[in-house]
């Protein structure tokens, strides 16, 4: 379930802490830029004027936060494929 962990239990340890850091590392980064953007967001429905330009802020946040949720699936996909076509080899 977790990207590699199918690495490590067929051997390729090092592959599967690779997987296993890269996907931590987007997952961090989208989840921080998401807390990001509900900050800014707050900001700007705050009323305050001078917090006007917050909406472009969030907005940046939350497309860097899909953009990275999205990669973060792809790792995951390309994760699964790897530890299926490694399976017979050993490590």
């Amino acid at each position: 379930m977790a990207p590699g962990w199918g690495q490590i239990h067929n051997g390729h340890t090092g592959r599967g802490i690779g997987y296993a850091v890269v996907a931590g590392g987007l997952l961090a980064g989208a989840a921080a830029s998401v807390v990001l953007g509900m900050g800014a967001e707050g900001d700007y429905k705050s009323g305050d004027p001078t917090t006007l330009g917050r909406r472009e802020d969030a907005n940046s946040h939350y497309d860097r936060a899909n953009l990275l949720f999205a990669v973060l699936g792809a790792v995951w996909v390309g994760n699964v494929v790897d530890a299926w076509l490694s399976a017979g080899e050993g490590g």
